[in-house]
């Protein structure tokens, strides 16, 4: 019986730790602002997290966070480009439209797996995209405005 008891209370530990569960989560929103020294994202709707580290920094995403207070984050530029990206699920056409004129911005879309699909600098106001040969799926727009040193992020429905 003692050796029962033993092997029970060296094995309790062993079970204990093998019941972690790793959280992740897929956004169904989100942004990315950049600047010279400091990069931020979010997303709302989470379904999967991370949790980063380095030399100074622990960084955990998501639902793992604690309780806190949002404060919105003000502008780096009095002139931000915004831009409206519509209709978002597509079948085959995607029209950008820019709320601010600008002398010119990269437009890049990029597959779930991270492959640069189209890639180009325009000035235009408006901009009609035909994805028709793209295959169903999740891509992100990506639009860089260099004279605010912005870049912006959507996420498209191809379907």
């Amino acid at each position: 019986m003692k050796q029962a008891l033993t092997l029970f209370c060296l094995l309790i530990p062993l079970l204990i730790l093998s019941q972690t569960i790793e959280r992740q989560i897929l956004p169904a929103q989100g942004g990315f602002v950049e600047s010279p020294t400091v990069s931020v994202s979010w997303t709302i709707g989470d379904m999967i997290t991370a949790t980063s580290t380095s030399d100074h920094v622990v960084l955990t995403q998501g639902f793992q966070q604690p309780d806190f207070t949002l404060e919105r984050i003000q502008p780096l530029h009095d002139d931000l480009v915004i831009f409206k990206i519509f209709p978002n699920p597509t079948r085959a056409r995607l029209t950008l439209e820019l709320q601010v004129p600008v002398k010119r911005y990269l437009l890049e879309i990029i597959d779930i797996q991270g492959r640069t699909i189209h890639r180009s600098w325009n000035e235009e106001s408006k901009k009609d995209l035909d994805l028709s040969p793209l295959p169903p799926g999740q891509f992100v727009i990506r639009i860089y405005t260099p004279h605010t040193d912005q870049v912006t992020i959507y996420q498209i429905t191809k379907l």
